[in-house]
């Protein structure tokens, strides 16, 4: 028990921390995102309901309203009325039909209302004196607590099972995987919590038989753990999918970037003309579309220089013989002297033609970028060698010699 009293801050955090993950998309659009506010609303009420659940807490707010067990009320009231509602219209939202949310919204609204005003008629006529802990498991013998119990757990168990129905039966007719995972780990989570309403419910004729309901209380603990990580992961899955796509994106293009540093500061130093930014501010590296901006920049500046280089380039022999590690760093190579060659003010002659090492028929942009970032990562790796003017060769018969300077 000590366990599961220990973990109640942790599930606060938990929950406070998809609440605030959902907050941006929820009101930073023009456009309002219905599923998006109901899992905000949602996420809140169990951050608050487990807040609440700590015992100073609750033991804080019944004195300070001089109410007995008014915390214990405020959680059940959000798990019933507030949490579960909002994940089923969140879910409603994303499987059924636009012309179909509203009628079903209105609905699980207007049962949430009437189970909200009943479970307070019956909380006022219980009037238990407890510290909010186990509430219902504790005076389960009472017949006002009984009433409260079943029309608390009825209730949410209800939206339990509707939740269960419409992530399970929709999983198996969407063509997304991921949103199929999602519904499906959703449902889950809620069977994990419908069994801690079963076994409360369960628990009702047990006291008369003389036992005692706290002696597998425990378990109803674990399984409502699980049943929150099933619900919170399983409903935040579609939008982490896509979030931690953006951030792997952003990182490979950090790391592109700076990749193609050394290369691109060489070439815009041999071609003033073909950089367009002097200074970037530190914000833009924090956002992914700027980062992508700078990087398709960046390679199109060292696209342009690597043409004008190309009176400069002698091409090497060869070059279909060579693995692709080898042939970046005969691109290196050649680079590296064409830049050196036009700094000693090298007399050209003959029309420029491009080479095969340019890869001028990739396939797409990210195709581009990987080639420019071998070719980069390889340069920065013979650049001092070189400028030192030692001989670098590849390992497939292509060397370049340095001149010193």
């Amino acid at each position: 028990m000590e366990f599961l009293v220990a973990t109640r801050p942790l599930l606060a955090a938990l929950c406070l921390a998809a609440a605030l993950y959902k907050l941006p998309s929820a009101v930073g659009r023009r456009r309002r995102n219905v599923a998006a506010i109901a899992l905000l609303a949602g996420f809140a009420s169990e951050a608050i309901g487990w807040t609440l659940a700590v015992r100073e807490v609750s033991q804080a707010i019944n004195r300070w309203f001089q109410l007995p067990s008014l915390s214990t009320l405020i959680m059940h009231l959000l798990a019933a009325c507030v949490f579960g509602p909002c994940l089923l219209i969140a879910v409603i939202h994303w499987v059924s039909a636009k012309g179909n949310t509203r009628r079903k919204v209105r609905l699980v609204l207007y049962c949430a209302a009437v189970v909200g005003v009943l479970m307070t008629v019956l909380w006022r006529i219980a009037a238990v004196q407890s510290d909010g802990s186990f509430y219902l498991v504790t005076n389960m013998h009472r017949p006002a607590v009984i009433a409260y119990l079943l029309a608390y757990e009825v209730s949410f168990g209800a939206g339990l099972v509707a939740l269960i129905h419409v992530c399970w039966s929709y999983s198996g007719r969407t063509d997304d995987k991921w949103l199929r995972r999602s519904l499906r780990l959703t449902a889950i989570g809620a069977v994990f919590y419908l069994l801690v309403s079963v076994n409360r419910i369960v628990s009702v004729p047990t006291v008369f038989f003389g036992l005692d309901p706290m002696d597998w209380e425990v378990y109803s603990g674990i399984s409502n753990r699980l049943g929150e990580l099933g619900l919170v992961i399983g409903l935040l899955l579609p939008s982490l999918r896509v979030d931690v796509a953006v951030v792997a994106r952003w990182v490979r293009d950090l790391r592109s970037y700076h990749v193609l540093g050394d290369l691109w500061r060489d070439l815009c130093q041999a071609y003033p003309q073909v950089s367009l930014f002097t200074k970037t501010r530190w914000s833009a590296y924090l956002q992914p579309t700027e980062v992508r901006f700078l990087l398709n920049r960046r390679i199109i500046e060292i696209r342009d220089a690597w043409r004008a280089l190309r009176p400069y380039l002698d091409t090497p022999t060869g070059e279909a013989q060579h693995t692709e590690r080898q042939l970046a760093v005969a691109a290196a190579v050649q680079l590296s002297d064409a830049i050196h060659a036009k700094a000693e003010g090298a007399v050209v002659d003959g029309e420029p033609t491009s080479s095969k090492l340019e890869r001028l028929t990739v396939a797409d942009l990210d195709e581009d970028i990987a080639w420019l970032s071998a070719v980069g990562r390889e340069y920065s790796r013979i650049r001092p060698a070189r400028r030192s003017g030692a001989t670098y060769t590849s390992g497939a018969g292509v060397s370049g010699q340095a001149e010193s300077g």
